[in-house]
């Protein structure tokens, strides 16, 4: 692992790596076995031990444009590859990434934030163990917060403006159709606390 923070006036900063050789990893592998019910899937898989090599980086920034305007970033992206089985690890999540932008007014009584965010398509996935390919996606969720007397705050938003039609690769699939549980639609939220 190697990674370095930074903290400095109006910038804070995060960028990370690593790298991981995995010896007797537990992952699962096709066997020739017939199924035995009626709704069971066509393939059976038997628990195996390998090996398998990850790399992965992620980094986050937060900038202070103004007192009141703050840029914020941050990303990630994960590779796996099983050496047992030469292919692509299952269950790998792909590239994202996210941008945002947030005022906060100069006492801190309220703010307003905007979020977009960007994840890849998964092409690199485990065909013998039926890992399904999962399509990019873009969200952007809006925030906001009101500071009343007495420390009660008011917060509300809307996430997934757009209410895209998503799902993220390692979601759960529905056992009688197979295809993946999508994520929800769109979100509008309000919730007060008090801090006493």
């Amino acid at each position: 692992d190697i990674w370095l923070d930074g903290r400095y006036t109006n910038l804070r900063l995060h960028l990370g790596a690593f790298a991981r050789k995995i010896q007797d990893y537990i992952t699962i592998a096709p066997t020739a076995l017939p199924t035995r019910l009626p709704l069971s899937p066509p393939t059976v898989f038997q628990y195996v031990n390998g090996e398998a090599t990850f790399y992965g980086l992620d980094g986050s920034a937060s900038v202070g444009i103004t007192e009141e305007i703050t840029l914020t970033g941050s990303g990630s992206y994960l590779y796996g590859h099983d050496d047992e089985l030469d292919e692509p690890a299952i269950g790998v999540a792909p590239l994202r990434g996210s941008l945002g932008v947030r005022y906060e007014e100069e006492m801190g009584r309220f703010y307003v934030e905007a979020i977009g965010t960007a994840v890849a398509e998964q092409d690199r996935v485990s065909l013998s163990r039926n890992e399904g390919l999962t399509p990019g996606y873009q969200l952007v969720d809006l925030k906001a917060g009101f500071g009343l007397q007495n420390g009660v705050t008011i917060r509300g938003g809307v996430m997934n403006l757009f209410d895209e039609f998503y799902w993220d690769h390692l979601n759960a699939r529905d056992p009688f159709t197979t295809q993946p549980v999508p994520e929800p639609g769109r979100v509008i939220f309000v919730d007060v606390a008090w801090a006493f």
